[in-house]
């Protein structure tokens, strides 16, 4: 299986007071080429599409492109998680019949059956907050960001179909991770 992994697009960031949008198309104009080039049988972004919660319309339309170039125009799907810079409402928003399109989207924290491709089990882990998670997963022990993670791992390996490879979409700090 072949896959082109990134992350942290951080649409709409500015440096030096200069908007870097122009960039971040072309950018993201490459990032379709190399979909493309590669054959690539999904494009997996692991958070942080945008650099803040609420972003400008230009970095959505921008986003918008991108995905519609990559999953219409190649008809390769495109599996996206919230990151920290991410609202998870808004970047979830309509992803119940986007994944039909090809679009997979995991912004909440609601569990969500595994999107499968090929023999492999893609369990999209969106970024969580300790206080979020504890809500969210109804377990009162998560205090820290690796317990939030280490819960969110625990229901998706419950939910793993038998017989498929899994793979885990997480926006996070990991040190000293085994494979």
């Amino acid at each position: 299986m072949r896959l082109l992994h990134t992350s942290d697009w951080h649409l709409d960031k500015t440096l030096c007071n200069a908007n870097l949008l122009e960039d971040q198309a072309h950018a993201l104009d490459q990032v379709a080429a190399m979909v493309k080039e590669t054959r690539a049988e999904a494009l997996v972004v692991a958070g942080d599409l945008y650099d803040r919660a609420v972003p400008p319309k230009e970095a959505v339309a921008l986003l918008d492109d991108a995905l519609d170039s990559i999953v219409r125009g190649l008809g390769v799907p495109v599996l996206i998680i919230a990151g920290n810079h991410d609202s998870p409402e808004r970047l979830g928003f309509a992803s119940g019949f986007l994944g039909a399109q090809g679009l997979h989207v995991a912004g909440t924290l609601e569990a969500a059956p595994p999107v499968l491709i090929g023999n492999a089990a893609f369990h999209l882990l969106p970024y969580a907050d300790p206080v979020m998670a504890r809500h969210a997963l109804q377990d009162e022990g998560i205090r820290t960001h690796q317990d939030a993670l280490a819960a969110q791992l625990a229901r998706a390996r419950a939910a793993h179909p038998a017989g498929r490879r899994f793979i885990a979409v997480a926006h996070a700090f990991v040190a000293g991770g085994e494979g």
